[in-house]
């Protein structure tokens, strides 16, 4: 299953890749802190600004504004 970022530049299949989503390209894969890859369906976004959360988004695609 793929999830994508708020904006829709991004996403993150459940094999732990992220993906730009225009050029279609790898550009990080997720890791744990011994630096083994991770695989998870469970997404969360905080998007902030100033040092606060602004927006919210899951991977069930559900996004909040606050």
């Amino acid at each position: 299953m793929d999830h994508f970022s708020l904006d829709g530049r991004y996403a993150w299949p459940s094999t732990g890749e992220i993906i730009d989503v225009k050029t279609k390209r790898i550009i990080a894969i997720l890791s744990d802190e011994a630096g083994h890859q991770v695989h998870s369906e469970k997404v969360v976004e905080i998007d902030f600004t100033d040092g606060k959360p602004v927006r919210a988004g899951d991977q069930f695609g559900i996004g909040r504004k606050q």
